[in-house]
């Protein structure tokens, strides 16, 4: 579905990204791993198309559909609108008109996804009367709603308890039998329990694993966090 080769990212004389191989093929769950600042946004936007990279290349398939949730902490919460209007503005098509009138079709469509995820019960509540886990649902299905071939997701479960996460991730491994799912996080758990492959990000480096059998035989199956720093000469 997307494959990067070689790939590298140069913004103001800093590498962000340098010799990325990386691809995502249907079915993939992805987890990608990586400290603040270790590329893991640039990738995202790389797999999105709103940035080109400095070296290599990056192949997609033709017309393939992604889905973007967006971190958590990007989205206003405290916006008066109702969850109905939140899943729908995923209908909206780049370089349409705004106040575009919904048919019947968008808003049964949107009551079907809504349903899928089980929160065709919010629809008329105002998202500031929403928990945060679900928030990230309605987020969820707004990305869904325009019929993704893949969904990319960055951060989901930031600033959720426990609960919620599992919730999530779980939501996530069943939308995985009809779509791809990318997502970049720093719970093990999701890696441990429901991801297919995982890449590791650190601006230049990266590591792929390719089973959560061979993730456990290195860090531990009770692993709960991974922490990813640069060596120095001591090391």
């Amino acid at each position: 579905m997307i494959k990067l080769i070689d790939v590298g990212v140069n913004i103001e004389n800093n590498n962000i990204l340098e010799g990325i191989n990386l691809e995502i093929n249907k079915g993939d769950f992805l987890a990608i791993l990586g400290p603040n600042g270790g590329g893991k946004t640039t990738l995202i936007k790389l797999m999105l198309g709103l940035i080109e990279p400095n070296q290599g290349k990056v192949e997609k398939s033709p017309k393939l559909n992604i889905g973007y949730v967006p971190q958590f902490n990007t989205f206003n919460k405290m916006f008066p609108i109702k969850v109905r209007d939140v899943v729908l503005s995923g209908k909206i098509d780049k370089g349409i008109k705004l106040f575009k009138k919904y048919s019947l079709g968008d808003k049964k469509e949107v009551f079907e996804v809504c349903k899928k995820l089980g929160i065709e019960n919010l629809l008329d509540r105002k998202v500031d009367k929403l928990s945060g886990g679900e928030v990230q649902k309605v987020l969820i299905a707004r990305a869904l709603v325009s019929k993704p071939e893949l969904i990319v997701l960055d951060e989901p479960t930031a600033s959720l308890d426990r609960d919620s996460k599992k919730s999530i991730y779980e939501l996530l491994n069943k939308l995985n039998k009809d779509i791809s799912v990318v997502v970049v996080s720093h719970d093990t758990h999701v890696i441990s329990k429901y991801t297919k492959n995982i890449f590791c990000v650190n601006k230049t480096g990266h590591c792929h694993v390719d089973t959560k059998e061979h993730f456990e035989e290195v860090y531990g199956e009770n692993m709960e966090e991974i922490v990813h720093r640069e060596l120095d000469s001591h090391d």
